[in-house]
């Protein structure tokens, strides 16, 4: 293909084109991969950890034979597996905590940001994010970079009707694991977040394809009216002629669409991917190899996502086969690129410094694991032979295997036999491979304790500090898979917004595990800005930072049930303590929000009150049941006035707020209820919700009349007409260089 050096690649118009420059990419990619031993080394990772060997000679499953002859019992030991799973186990064996971040403090950002926080653990379980997490996680440290790419699914999520001939579906969000071989990305960028595009591959059935993309209905002809030589069956006739007209139009489109849908569907069919070295990996890996399958249902389809950039204004998307099956192209289509970000997120244990492509140390493994394997097959052909002792006799004795047949039997012979030594295995030999084990384990960080063989009598703390050095070990592994986490479920929530328009069900599950099922559509999460990992410590992801965290909290009465204590016990998550503590700031904001925008109490029920009083004296007052919801602000038995108070108290203290008197009255009557319906709380209530006492009543002191006789402070131990007793404060000790008595404190009275 020959372009203008003025043409930007992915801006040709053609998409082709497009598709020919992501295919010769892939070629360059693909020899970057094997210059740089990636490819090597990533499949002797996979086939190390599967049971072959790093040089796919082994099989763990069974002894083999290899030799000219067949004289050495090979012998493979899974030590690289069970290093790579344990590192797995690591850095996967504890659920991170997510919390989704609004675009704002109010309210409605705050509840929406609790609903997409249920919403991504409903996806967490139904569609299998985390287990697409955990894959790529493995496939990162076996091949050093494992993807996870999100996109939208417009044959996924439940079925909604028929679009002509075709089911139509409500689509859903997608997740889609891919090995290094599966992408192709720009080798010169310095780090994955300077990529501006980026090329993926995943398997999808071509009688799919056809029924999606090499299909199309006949437009049908509009039916002709009468025409009566009325104004009426005129004006009918001439819409008609309108209508027939763009019917031919219409009808030379599906002509000339019907041919093109041909063609892709002959390309469809006919397709056959090129043989590659990858091919064999991927046939190694799902089973295929040697089967004489042909053509295959399932073919790669490849999709280039490019964001928006100076050179590609409107980025694009485009799905394609091979040059002569383009399945879809955003720019013919008139439309920009979909997606908020790339949509691919990447695991790597590790980085190459200076380059986009990451590292892992499982790579560093691979000669001593063969080392490994060397040493198994020296000792157990050693065992073999050796296993039985071998009897020497001469020719023409008269010994015999069946003499040997049931043990200790006398034997005659001519001659004696004479026994032969067995092989032994030089200890250096045994050394070496211990020496190797311990190496490999050194090399992933890995110790005793982590690997489930602490020493005999190790104390807890040693055994915790062990294990927390592991987790150091993993930081910048851990940092990766969390920022994988993170990313993957902004990219949900941000395609979610955008194209899950209707409405839909979800089954929900609260914090305290109450399930329910609801209907919600992308605009709930419109407040939405992004998914943020919530920082937790390297000791509380061990086993040993998770027990002492559970008894720290017994001990010191924070934990109330068991349920809560196995809680976090288990998972190390303390979002079921705090559930209360949450619901009730957010009742705060909102309240806040209300009372800036003037909105009180709702007035008040006279009769019901004085009905009320008339029982009870320190009954609060009745408010008026009718209103919408959200126009007043209804107080309620558990709400926690030591909390209000001070924010209202903030909202009134605004510059802003103090030249509104509406807002001000409505702060004055909220703060005021708020104190009285503190000191009539039942002191259980307040306990129960974590409060204090109320302060008690200021008791108004009335001037110091003229005449002292008629002061209202009693005498000492008396009372005076308003029930009042004089209380005697204890006088200081005398000063005991001098003598003299300082003053007592003042008087203070009090009810009695």
């Amino acid at each position: 293909m020959t372009k203008s050096r003025n043409t930007y690649w992915a801006a040709l118009p053609d998409s082709a084109d497009v598709a020919r420059e992501v295919l010769e990419r892939r070629k360059t990619y693909r020899a970057w991969l094997e210059s740089t031993g990636a490819t090597r080394r990533g499949i002797s990772g996979l086939r190390a950890y599967y049971g072959w060997g790093p040089q796919g000679l082994g099989d763990t499953s069974q002894l083999g034979q290899s030799g000219m002859t067949g004289e050495y019992t090979e012998m493979a030991l899974p030590e690289f597996a069970g290093l790579v799973e344990q590192a797995f186990a690591q850095l996967t064996a504890t659920k991170s905590a997510f919390m989704a971040v609004p675009k704002s403090s109010d309210f409605d950002a705050q509840a929406s940001a609790k609903f997409a926080e249920s919403l991504l653990e409903a996806y967490d379980r139904d569609n299998g994010i985390e287990d697409s997490e955990d894959e790529a996680t493995l496939v990162g440290l076996l091949c050093r970079e494992g993807w996870v790419a999100i996109s939208w699914d417009k044959q996924g999520g439940s079925t909604i009707g028929l679009d002509g001939a075709r089911v139509a579906y409500e689509g859903d969000v997608r997740a889609d694991v891919c090995l290094p071989w599966d992408v192709v990305y720009d080798m010169d960028a310095g780090h994955k977040k300077d990529l501006r595009w980026i090329a993926w591959c995943r398997p999808v059935s071509r009688w799919d394809l056809i029924g999606m993309y090499a299909q199309t209905e006949a437009p049908i002809e509009p039916a002709a009216p009468v025409n009566d030589g009325t104004p009426e069956g005129v004006a009918a006739m001439q819409q008609y002629e309108a209508a027939m007209q763009a019917h031919g139009v219409a009808m030379e489109k599906y002509a000339a669409d019907a041919e093109n849908l041909k063609k892709l569907s002959e390309a469809i069919v006919a397709f056959d991917e090129p043989e590659s070295e990858f091919t064999s990996v991927r046939d190694f890996l799902r089973g295929k190899a040697g089967t004489g399958m042909g053509a295959r249902d399932l073919v790669p389809v490849w999709e280039l996502r490019h964001l928006p950039t100076p050179g590609l204004p409107q980025g694009r998307l485009v799905q394609f086969l091979s040059p002569e099956a383009v399945l879809y192209d955003s720019a013919a289509a008139g439309v920009g690129y979909p997606y908020d970000s790339l949509c691919m997120r990447t695991f790597e244990p590790g980085k190459v410094v200076g380059t986009a492509s990451g590292h892992t140390m499982a790579w560093d493994l691979l000669g001593m694991a063969e080392a490994v394997d060397m040493v198994a097959t020296a000792m157990a052909t050693a065992a073999s032979a050796s296993a039985f002792s071998n009897i020497w006799a001469p020719p023409g004795s008269n010994l015999t295997p069946k003499a040997l047949a049931d043990g200790l039997n006398l034997i005659e012979s001519t001659v004696m036999p004479v026994p032969l030594k067995g092989i032994q295995v030089d200890p250096q030999a045994v050394g070496f491979l211990e020496a190797c084990s311990g190496w490999m384990q050194k090399r992933m960080g890995l110790n005793d304790v982590a690997m489930g063989d602490p020493s005999k009598g190790m104390p807890a703390q040693l055994a915790a500090l062990l294990d927390a050095k592991v987790v150091q070990f993993w930081s910048r592994a851990i940092k990766s898979l969390s920022f994988m986490r993170a990313g993957v479920r902004t990219d949900i929530l941000g395609i979610l917004k955008r194209f899950a328009k209707s409405p839909r069900m979800a089954t929900l599950a609260g914090k305290n595990n109450s399930w329910a099922l609801k209907e919600w559509s992308g605009d709930r999460l419109a407040t939405v800005a992004r998914v943020a990992v919530e920082p937790v410590s390297a000791v509380s992801k061990t086993l040993a930072g998770k027990l002492a965290m559970a008894d720290a909290l017994l001990e010191r009465g924070l934990l109330k049930t068991p349920e809560e204590y196995l809680a976090v016990k288990s998972t190390g998550r303390l979002e079921k303590l705090t559930e209360w503590q949450d619901m009730n700031l957010l009742r705060i904001q909102r309240e806040k929000e209300m009372l800036r925008a003037g909105v009180g109490l709702p007035p008040i029920d006279e009769f019901a009150t004085d009905e009320a009083l008339a029982i009870d004296p320190e009954a609060l007052p009745v408010f008026v049941a009718s209103g919408e919801p959200g126009q007043f602000i209804r107080p309620t038995i558990v709400d926690t006035p030591w909390l209000d108070i001070p924010e209202y108290a903030a909202v009134m203290a605004s510059p802003d707020a103090r030249d509104t008197p509406a807002v001000v009255e409505a702060c004055s009557n909220m703060i005021q209820y708020k104190v009285q319906m503190w000191r009539v709380m039942p002191p259980e209530i307040i306990a129960a919700l974590g409060g204090y006492p109320p302060p008690p009543d200021a008791m108004a002191m009335e001037p110091m009349p003229a005449d002292a006789s008629e002061s209202p402070i009693p005498a000492e131990g008396g009372e005076n007409a308003d029930g009042m007793r004089r209380i005697v404060p204890p006088k200081p000790p005398p000063n005991p260089i001098t003598g003299e008595q300082a003053p007592a404190a003042s008087d203070v009275s009090q009810p009695v």
